[in-house]
């Protein structure tokens, strides 16, 4: 009976912690998670990480091992991006920059470009050819938090795009 017994208990005890960690994962927030975007030019696609992203009033920054996405495309390629929910809600624009080459590596200079995509989750609206010069970089942008102490912008997700052929 004794066999019996303890069998039973454990069973009740990992049902109890089944039941727990369900109810934890549900409790859980993610919608603090730094969100990915999504890149296609093309054929070629691309996730984007952000380099800056406030998470509970707080900017994160990219570690130092992270590199900049890269994508090359051929001349009047569409571009198409994806932004999930939580980016759309609450607004994004597209930042088209130059591009300075520095020590080390190539860094966003002047910006030439800037497109309102709203709170779509989708926008395709511009190719390639669109920029003037044959590097620049497409940066992801959400307007800036009050509730957060980075200034600017509370997300940034960056792409060096390369036009060849």
């Amino acid at each position: 009976m004794t066999s019996a017994h303890s069998g039973y208990r454990r069973g009740w005890i990992f049902a109890l912690f089944l039941a727990l960690s369900m109810l934890l994962s549900a409790c859980s927030d993610t919608s603090d998670a730094s969100p990915e975007i999504k890149v296609a030019i093309g054929n070629a696609t691309t996730t984007l990480t952000p380099t800056l992203y406030c998470v509970d009033g707080e900017a994160q920054l990219a570690d130092e091992n992270s590199k900049t996405a890269a994508l090359e495309a051929a001349p009047d390629t569409a571009v198409a991006i994806s932004v999930p929910q939580q980016v759309a809600d609450v607004g994004w624009t597209i930042q088209i920059w130059s591009v300075s080459d520095t020590d080390t590596g190539a860094v966003p200079l002047e910006q030439i470009g800037n497109v309102d995509a709203g709170t779509a989750r989708e926008f395709d609206g511009f190719t390639t050819s669109d920029v003037v010069p044959n590097r620049y970089f497409v940066i992801i942008a959400l307007p800036e938090d009050p509730d957060c102490n980075a200034q600017g912008s509370a997300g940034i997700w960056t792409l060096l795009v390369s036009r060849v052929g």
